[in-house]
């Protein structure tokens, strides 16, 4: 259960005044009868020093929550602070990261063209070794000469003809 005090003052403050106003009227309750009834000044001083030590607990909570909450602005402050400081650590290693990435990056493209140009080498080198040796350009073979001898001539007979007529 809570303690709440504004109603615990209420209650005081609600029997004081009971109080007071039977004094005042001259009247008693009949729970009253047997006790002896406090007179006018007692009541007031009883009710004073209700009064005062209302007014020093108010006061005393009153310095608690004010101190409280300067209490609370300081680290509220500090803790901007540190968020502020964080932040500027969080965005320094950010950039550092993204130079980081980057040049990762530019890394990479330059393994890959660089694998890319060696393997087209390594291609053109490869069919150059295991090329064939151009052919020659399509030459007939050379042509087979069978050399006959040559025939006798054939014996001429010499007949001798008559001369022109003059």
């Amino acid at each position: 259960m809570k303690f709440d005090m504004s109603d615990y003052l209420d209650n005081q403050v609600k029997t004081v005044a009971k109080m007071m106003a039977s004094l005042d009227s001259g009247t008693s309750s009949t729970d009253d009868a047997d006790m002896t009834t406090p007179t006018k000044d007692e009541m007031k001083s009883a009710l004073e020093a209700s009064e005062a030590r209302v007014d020093a607990r108010l006061a005393n909570f009153d310095t608690s929550v004010k101190t409280g909450f300067a209490e609370l602005r300081t680290s509220f402050a500090e803790l901007r602070t540190d968020m502020a400081t964080q932040n500027g650590h969080i965005q320094t290693q950010m950039a550092e990261m993204r130079a980081e990435m980057h040049k990762g990056t530019v890394d990479i493209i330059k393994w890959v063209i660089g694998v890319g140009l060696a393997s087209i080498g390594a291609m053109f080198t490869v069919s150059k070794m295991t090329e064939k040796p151009p052919a020659p350009a399509a030459t007939q073979p050379a042509p087979i000469i069978i050399t006959v001898p040559a025939q006798a001539p054939a014996p001429v007979e010499w007949r001798a003809t008559p001369a022109p007529k003059k």
